[in-house]
């Protein structure tokens, strides 16, 4: 079991930014990925309507693959604060390159549909 808090933020409005995003593996398996992704969400939220998070090869989100939480659904809803990933979700991007995802990136969606924030830690 390994635990990553490593963090590196961009955003668009610092006021709505997440902090903390962290993951605990609970595989072995170098190339699976399962166990719990946490954040602290900001204290103003008025303007978001959900989360969701990617796999990437990338800091900048290249070849994201979105992640999904054990109850089945792909968008973390407000007040939610972690995603507990899919059984046996593979550590591969979302493209044919088949190269391994090493960056986890979060999101915040507006109620007006587009991006709030951006937040990145290494897998």
């Amino acid at each position: 079991q390994t635990s990553t808090t490593t963090e590196t933020t961009t955003t668009t409005d610092d006021v709505l930014r997440i902090t903390g995003l962290s993951y605990s593996d609970t595989n072995a398996q170098a190339y699976i990925i399962e166990g719990t992704v946490s954040w602290v969400p900001p204290e103003d939220v008025a303007s978001v309507e959900r989360w969701a998070l990617y796999i990437a090869s990338d800091e900048d989100n290249s070849n994201a693959a979105q992640l999904w939480d054990t109850s089945n659904t792909q968008w973390i809803p407000l007040g939610t604060n972690e995603l507990n990933i899919y059984a046996d979700t593979v550590r591969q991007t979302g493209d044919d390159s088949d190269l391994p995802a090493i960056w986890l990136v979060a999101y915040g969606w507006s109620t007006s549909g587009g991006l709030h924030e951006e937040t990145k830690a290494t897998l």
